[in-house]
């Protein structure tokens, strides 16, 4: 089964297509459903942030700034 994902960095108006299966990324103007990349556009200049069906995603500028300046504490409960 294909999987993508379609991304947006926070501040800059490109959106991309994510196709897991093929390693690949492209713009996602003119690859995916143009009504769909519109509506997300249009709520991302409203200030809308949409998260549908990822339960991570990191921005960093570089590889190991993604270890060195993140904190994520782990959610199991601590038995005493």
């Amino acid at each position: 089964m294909a999987k993508y994902f379609i991304l947006g960095e926070a501040g800059q108006a490109e959106l991309w297509l994510v196709d897991v299966e093929n390693g690949t990324v492209v713009p996602a103007a003119g690859a995916g459903d143009a009504g769909l990349v519109k509506v997300i556009e249009t709520a991302r200049k409203q200030g809308i942030t949409t998260i549908k069906g990822v339960d991570v995603a990191i921005a960093t500028n570089n590889r190991s700034d993604s270890a060195t300046k993140s904190h994520i504490v782990d959610p199991a409960p601590v038995k005493k």
